[in-house]
This record gives C-alpha cells, structure tokens and sequence, in this order.
C-alpha cells in the first residue's frame, strides 16, 4: 500500500523566480491589514523546508496571492512512498 504525504514545492518556486525566503516574509507582510499578525520567518521556513505538520491556511493563501499562484498544484503535490504496512497480509 502507497502512503502520501504533503509536498510543499515553495523551495523550487522562489529558486526559479529568484527570490530569498527574506524577500518572500517580506512581500507577505507587506500591505497586512492592521491589527492583522505578521507571518513569521521560522514558520515560513519550516514551510518552506516541509518541516510542518500542519498547513497553515493563510500563508498559503497569501503565498498565492504574493507569488499570484492561481494553481494549488503548483504549491502543494501528494508524495507516494511505501508504506511500512504494505508487509502485513
């Protein structure tokens, strides 16, 4: 049996469009709304670096929208592997 994780491509993304993981916290905190939190730096890292367990829905919608991703796809992909069960019959 196949397991799936989630795969977060950012890391691809941002050396294809030549941009610093700085320049990306930067570009998504820039224009928040007030009283709105700032996305931090070491979660976008662990995001980045798929060190997460959990997706933060936010950033992800505003990494789309700073990066203008209109393809989920494009962000996040399903990774297959082994899974240690597929021994049990």
């Amino acid at each position: 049996m196949k397991e799936y994780r989630i795969k977060v491509n950012l890391d691809s993304i941002l050396r294809e469009r030549k941009i610093t993981q700085k320049e990306l916290i930067e570009m998504l905190n820039e224009g928040l709304a007030e009283g709105e939190s700032k996305f931090r730096p070491a979660a976008l890292s662990e995001f980045v670096n798929n060190q997460r367990s959990a997706i933060n829905k936010r950033l992800v919608e505003r990494i789309a929208t700073v990066l203008q991703i209109g393809d989920i796809n494009t962000l996040l992909t399903f990774e297959a592997s082994e899974s240690i069960l597929s021994n049990e019959k």
